[in-house]
């Protein structure tokens, strides 16, 4: 079995984000934005709700209750503050 991977065809052009127009990103699906637009104009302001856009797609990671904070510094790089839960040797 062969397991390459290749691309059928020519190579897709590389995405690109204009810093300018990025905020018009919306879902094509007309209930979603009429609901978007009833909730945007509470108390007389408008409000923009953030767009998310995932680079890579979400991952899921179980943990204990007790190992949340350590898991969290990890994931995100800072440092691991020392908790009363952890042993030390």
């Amino acid at each position: 079995m062969n397991t390459s991977r290749h691309l059928h065809g020519p190579k897709p052009t590389p995405l690109m984000i204009n810093k300018h127009n990025s905020s018009k990103i919306y879902k094509k699906d007309h209930n979603t934005s009429h609901q978007r637009h009833k909730h945007a104009v509470q108390g007389g302001r408008a409000y923009k709700s953030p767009v998310i856009v995932y680079l890579q797609s979400p991952k899921v990671v179980h943990v204990l209750p007790h190992d949340f904070m350590t898991t969290v510094q990890q994931l995100t790089g800072k440092p691991i503050a020392s908790s009363p839960h952890q042993n030390h040797s």
